[in-house]
């Protein structure tokens, strides 16, 4: 029985190679090595566009992009009024200091695939553009760029309104805003941690969920109720077998019911 399994499986996996290498002549017989490489790019292409742009909520982006988004912000903010305050007062050098980081003049933030599309569909959904034409995917080292400069490269700014925003996907720059509505837009669509507890269902403070502990505790009670209803029912129709029954009990049952002989 032994040898005979041990054939059967060198059998399968002789056809299972055979009919892999099959499989492969047949590709390299539709296509090169490039328009092998091709199909599978487009394909990965069509599948990323699918899964961001499925998402018709667009609430991958938003749980993605929201405390990013608020970090950048917060520092946008803090590097623009200390130029501010540099620019009204020369003598107030805020770069003298920088060992604490806390006004880094370039920030950057590393991510995966995923985290550039969401940031892309959030940006979309922003300022109002088609996510279809506006949506491009990240390829291997893609990255997105905003730069803060003043509207007017001669005149230093002196408030908020004087900067703008420039917006650029790896080296091609999409669009421009001034910084007030850049941020208006952004902060409109930013998800505060209530709003992002709500969606994911954690209740407490911390953001801690106690779905799963509720939901493991409701299986236990289940299994433990079931279990007893079943031993139960299970002791009364043996019990009531043996009743009925004139024979002596079986060894198995003999130290549950030791005196049931001596009844009958």
């Amino acid at each position: 029985m032994i040898i005979m399994i041990c054939l059967l499986s060198i059998i399968f996996v002789i056809i299972s190679v055979y009919n892999e290498r099959k499989d492969m002549k047949l590709l390299k017989a539709w296509f090169n090595d490039t328009d092998l490489k091709d199909f599978c790019f487009d394909f990965q292409v069509k599948n990323f566009r699918d899964w961001i742009l499925g998402d018709k909520e667009h609430s991958l982006a938003h749980l993605e992009s929201s405390k990013l988004m608020s970090e950048f912000i917060y520092y946008m903010d803090k590097r623009i009024k200390n130029d501010i305050n540099q620019n009204k007062d020369p003598n107030n050098d805020v770069d003298k200091n920088l060992e604490d980081y806390s006004n880094p003049k370039i920030l950057m933030i590393l991510g995966h695939d995923t985290t550039i599309s969401c940031l892309e569909i959030f940006l979309g959904v922003a300022f109002d553009k088609n996510l279809t034409e506006f949506y491009r995917y990240p390829e291997f080292a893609s990255q997105i760029s905003f730069e803060v400069v003043p509207k007017d490269e001669n005149t230093k700014g002196t408030k908020e309104d004087d900067y703008s925003v420039n917006y650029y996907f790896d080296d091609e720059l999409v669009f421009t805003i001034p910084v007030p509505e850049f941020k208006k837009k952004v902060e409109k669509q930013i998800w505060n941690d209530e709003k992002i507890n709500n969606f994911c269902g954690y209740s407490n403070e911390n953001g801690e969920s106690n779905k799963d502990d509720d939901n493991s505790l409701k299986i236990y009670l289940i299994i433990f109720i079931s279990s007893t209803v079943l031993f139960l029912i299970s002791t009364i129709v043996l019990f009531i077998k043996l009743k009925k029954s004139n024979k002596p009990p079986s060894r198995i049952y003999e130290s549950l019911v030791p005196n049931i002989d001596e009844k009958n």
